[in-house]
């Protein structure tokens, strides 16, 4: 048998489409390079249906040159539809402002889906009125973080987004108060998953309403210190949402109505700066901070951090009162803490009111209090179902390991 070996070029001669698959994955500028491969080539690029416009360069004659190039895209591109448009400019230069309205306009007319705007400039810039009553947006992510700094970014009126699954709004002020947001969200009847990040506002007389019966994922959060610009009261209504991730401070106010098919709970919720409890004469960071967790009642799988939520939890009046059962469905358990007084009264109240928990992980954190109690005393309660236990960061103190002698005790019995 004779065996001929042949130089064949098996990518050129697969049909267009899978031509345009594999396109599809990899970004602009290496698609149109594709083009003087030979005449099979060369006018394939024009019917991808994923533009991934990037510039990562902070010089203004790099920019200068990328919206030449995006413009040259989009000009000669056919008439196909655009799946995905996505745009991440990191560069210092603002001159995209004068760009990005038409660009995000083209998108649109080619029955765009999902659109990825991610800016690192500041800028004071008008979303375009065609963006919020698209017809075929099913997914949409507005990213205009610089630094610590928001952009201004106005909204039109009115809104209506009958398909968009998927929002994610990171680091923007939207205008002189919060209602455009709760506007953007009534008009999204099938929202599914929504992501808020450093949202700011001048006036948070209105609050967040994030009403949404088909959410099944949401994500807040803060990273700034300053909390003096965000909403300071929000309030969940959702009955469908399974994934709730919270990292705030505890100056927001929340109030979750419905969460009936919560599974999963990240919170981590943070003091401001280093605030010292004492400045909180009414109790006000506890009472908020219970009444979260009251909200989470029906999760399944609950992690609490930093170790300072569980400090401020402890100062909750009465806590220890509070043995029926809250938790009837949380199994899984993860917690950080100190090994304080303060920290072991919270997990003896959360374990005693959780009565199916399979899993408990703890993280333990080192604390600058002195602690006279032993951890044992704090936790006289029994867990029938406890089956596995972590603890991370282990130190070997003697309140640990009187801890974990307990626990191993639980695990023990039959």
């Amino acid at each position: 048998m004779e065996l001929v070996l042949k130089n064949e070029d098996r990518i050129s001669i697969l049909q267009d489409d899978l031509l345009l698959k594999i396109l599809d994955l990899v970004d602009m500028k290496t698609v149109v390079k594709t083009s003087v491969l030979s005449t099979r080539w060369r006018y394939v690029w024009k019917s991808v249906s994923v533009l991934k416009l990037v510039i990562r360069d902070p010089r203004t004659k790099k920019a200068r040159s990328f919206i030449n190039f995006v413009n040259a895209v989009l000009l000669l591109r056919d008439i196909s539809d655009t799946k995905k448009f996505i745009l991440i400019w990191d560069s210092t230069s603002d001159e995209i402002a004068k760009h990005l309205t038409n660009w995000i306009i083209v998108a649109l007319s080619r029955h765009v889906q999902e659109l990825h705007i991610e800016i690192s400039s500041r800028l004071t810039f008008k979303l375009p009125h065609q963006l919020f009553i698209s017809q075929t947006l099913t997914d949409l992510t507005l990213d205009f973080c610089e630094g610590n700094l928001s952009s201004d970014i106005f909204l039109p009126d009115p809104m209506s987004l009958p398909r968009l699954k998927s929002l994610s709004l990171n680091s923007f002020n939207g205008g002189s108060d919060i209602k455009w947001i709760n506007k953007l969200l009534s008009s999204c009847p099938v929202l599914n998953s929504l992501e808020i990040m450093d949202m700011w506002v001048r006036d948070d007389a209105t609050g967040v309403n994030v009403d949404c019966p088909e959410l099944k994922h949401l994500e807040i959060i803060n990273t700034t210190e300053s909390v003096s610009f965000m909403a300071m009261v929000i309030k969940l209504s959702t009955p469908n949402l399974t994934s709730f991730i919270c990292q705030d401070y505890m100056l927001q106010k929340y109030s979750l109505e419905n969460l009936s098919s919560l599974v999963t709970a990240n919170i981590h919720m943070m003091r401001e700066g280093d605030e010292e409890e004492d400045e909180d004469k009414d109790g006000l960071f506890p009472k908020r901070v219970m009444k979260f967790l009251v909200g989470l009642h029906n999760v399944k799988e609950l992690t609490l951090s930093p170790a300072d939520i569980l400090q401020v939890v402890s100062r909750v009046p009465d806590l220890m009162e509070c043995q029926s059962p809250l938790f009837h469905n949380l199994r899984h358990l993860e917690l950080e803490m100190y090994f304080t007084r303060r920290c072991l009264r919270t997990v003896t109240w959360l374990l005693r009111t959780s009565p199916a928990v399979e899993t408990l992980f703890i993280t333990s954190e080192e604390s600058n209090e002195e602690e006279d109690d032993e951890a044992s005393s704090l936790v006289p309660c029994h867990f029938p179902h406890l089956r596995v236990m972590k603890i991370r960061k282990f130190r070997g103190s003697d309140k640990e390991i009187e801890l974990l002698r307990h626990f191993l005790g639980q695990l023990a019995r039959p």
